[in-house]
């Protein structure tokens, strides 16, 4: 390759930032993608979608604090049969019977509405002992307070797009949907080539009175 002019400015044409982009972009391959685990991908962008492997929420389960009940049972007093809290899988509810349900909580076999806890009163158990709540509302209808599978997103449902950068949130979302690992574009191999001999270490060079090289002596 022939040296260029002494002169820079004599023989070398400026380009556009947009032009000099295109020149080095065209002599760059393509990274192309590889497949981590969700969590060592955090930082990374997204090579292909990410789509739902299950239904959000993956069960039905209860807007709020109150009772999962049979929704044909009606108002009355009812023993409390267990506790179901998010987190845990409940046992199916007896009949004649309701269940204490946290927010979230997967609603048990056999319930199919919850009455919020503002709706109902604890009374005494009697003489066998045990809680009791009065469902204070008429007719409680099927589905009431209930989150139904899918409600939230749908299993085939692209929850993540390609280009997305990869943060906690988004681990955290892929998770969610039943999606483990994650396509991203592979990491680039980066080098800063630095010429000339203006930098130099730091300390090594005595500037004094604006000089350079021990001053004006």
């Amino acid at each position: 390759m022939p040296a260029g002019p002494a002169t820079p400015a004599a023989g070398y044409r400026l380009l556009p930032v947009s032009e000099a982009q295109a020149i080095v972009l065209a002599a760059v391959e393509a990274l192309g993608a590889e497949t981590l685990p969700a969590t060592a991908a955090v930082g990374r962008v997204l090579a292909a979608p990410v789509v739902a492997a299950r239904p959000l929420p993956p069960f039905a389960a209860s807007i709020k604090d109150g009772y999962a009940v049979r929704a044909g049972d009606g108002a009355g007093v009812f023993p409390v049969a267990f506790d179901a809290l998010a987190g845990a899988v409940p046992p199916p509810l007896p009949p004649a019977s309701v269940a204490y349900i946290s927010t979230g909580a997967p609603l048990p076999a056999g319930a199919d509405a919850v009455v919020q806890v503002e709706d109902t009163r604890v009374v005494d158990g009697g003489e066998g002992g045990g809680r009791r709540v009065e469902i204070l509302v008429a007719a409680p209808s099927p589905g009431a307070d209930v989150r139904a599978p899918g409600s939230d997103v749908a299993p085939g449902e692209t929850v993540l797009a390609v280009g997305d950068v990869v943060g906690p949130a988004e681990v955290g979302l892929a998770a969610t949907v039943g999606v483990a690992s994650l396509s991203v574009v592979r990491a680039p191999l980066v080098a800063v080539l630095s010429t000339g001999d203006e930098v130099v270490d730091a300390g090594t060079v005595d500037v004094k009175d604006g000089q350079v090289g021990g001053g004006r002596g």
